[in-house]
């Protein structure tokens, strides 16, 4: 299924998604945590491993409750493409509002370029 399927794992890892809710965040760690340290993830692990935390717990019930469904690689891609492109957005309003509050030039400039190299798709890490 989804939970542990590697490929969609990697390209998680890979792309850095970062889940807008904070649980669906937390499990998305836990669960690439859990790959890491054990080469896959095992469901029944999770249970056990996410046991004292209630609002997980709920969360991984309800994903394994909808079953085992195919997704496209299509699809899957999509998705993560949606959730990147908000964060993007996100993260540009939020520079552009610093860039309208900064008097400095040299910050604004670096503003700028932070807001450039978001929407050519990197990072100042170069990623």
């Amino acid at each position: 299924g989804m939970l542990n399927d590697s490929k969609i794992i990697e390209k998680c890892k890979s792309e850095h998604v970062c889940f807008l809710n904070a649980n669906d965040r937390h499990l998305s760690n836990e669960i690439i945590f859990n790959y890491e340290k054990y080469g896959s993830v095992n469901i029944a692990d999770m249970y056990t491993y996410l046991a004292d935390n209630s609002d997980l717990l709920a969360l991984l019930n309800k994903i394994v409750s909808n079953g085992e469904y195919n997704y496209s690689d299509i699809a899957i891609n999509d998705y993560l493409k949606v959730i990147s492109d908000y964060n993007k957005k996100q993260e540009i309003k939020r520079l552009s509002k610093m860039l309208v509050e900064e008097s400095d030039l040299v910050e604004k400039s670096k503003i700028a370029e932070e807001i450039r190299l978001i929407k050519i798709g990197e990072n100042s890490n170069g990623q």
